[in-house]
């Protein structure tokens, strides 16, 4: 199905858009195409009258539900691009992402774990700490969840002094992550856990 965006929207509502959504190749093209999935699972819901929501908040969940399946490809995404998407302020993005992977969360297990798979990879070491940019609060969350019920011994999470979204792992509480998650960063071995 072709669809010609242009008949819906002036120049300057493209402009926007292509500053607003996000795409692999940079065209606007496929990143609309993936909204459209998102929409067209979320109004064959409707008609065929599976989990109607009735409440708007629940109508945010599942339509965001349905864009990390088709939009966001495979992750959770953050703060902002929620707050972007949605015109919302970031704690009510946080709020709306929080409650969305609390009501989907078996249905978003794989993109959960991407998401954190994909942070554990991209850690850089310093001396005995790993750093980590995390750009939402609910996967900052997840992530801590996840050191208290494997380790609650050890040290937490935390935000790094002066700093927006970097965050330090301690060195161990990263190999408890790493197994936790399956990640095992190459050329680094993770103790088993015992």
């Amino acid at each position: 199905m072709c669809l010609d965006i242009s008949e819906f929207l002036s120049q300057e509502d493209l402009d926007m858009l292509e500053r607003t959504l996000i795409s692999k190749d940079g065209s606007v093209q496929e990143s609309i195409e993936c909204i459209c999935k998102a929409a067209v699972a979320e109004y064959f819901e409707m008609i065929l009258g599976k989990q109607i929501p009735t409440r708007a908040d629940e109508v945010r969940q599942r339509r965001l539900f349905h864009l990390i399946k088709h939009y966001f490809q495979g992750r959770i995404p953050d703060d902002t691009e929620v707050a972007s998407l949605f015109q919302l302020t970031e704690n009510s993005s946080r709020s709306l992402i929080k409650a969305t992977l609390t009501k989907f969360r078996r249905d978003l297990e794989s993109e959960i774990h991407a998401t954190i798979c994909d942070l554990l990879r991209d850690a850089k070491r310093e001396g005995d700490t790993y750093r980590v940019v995390v750009r939402s609060g609910t996967i900052q969350d997840e992530m801590r969840r996840a050191v208290s019920i494997d380790a609650p011994e050890l040290p937490q999470i935390y935000k790094v002094r002066n700093s927006a979204e970097v965050y330090g792992i301690p060195d161990d509480t990263y190999d408890v992550l790493c197994r936790h998650y399956g990640v095992y960063p190459t050329g680094r071995q993770v103790a088993a856990i015992g």
